[in-house]
């Protein structure tokens, strides 16, 4: 029986989580939410704010 985890950004369970400590450009996400472990769809949700932010501050 798989162990299940729970996202700590959405609190959803999940059988994969990811760990973001390790990311340098989710730092400041780590630091000011408190995520650590998050799914994979909160995961790509991340670097897609990443990156409009990054296309926000180059226009």
């Amino acid at each position: 029986m798989a162990t299940r985890a729970f996202c700590d950004c959405c609190d959803e369970p999940a059988r994969q989580l990811f760990d973001i400590t390790r990311i340098p450009e989710l730092a400041e996400v780590v630091r000011q939410f408190g995520y650590r472990a998050v799914c994979q769809a909160c995961y790509d949700n991340l670097f897609e704010e990443l990156e409009r932010e990054a296309e926000d501050v180059d226009a």
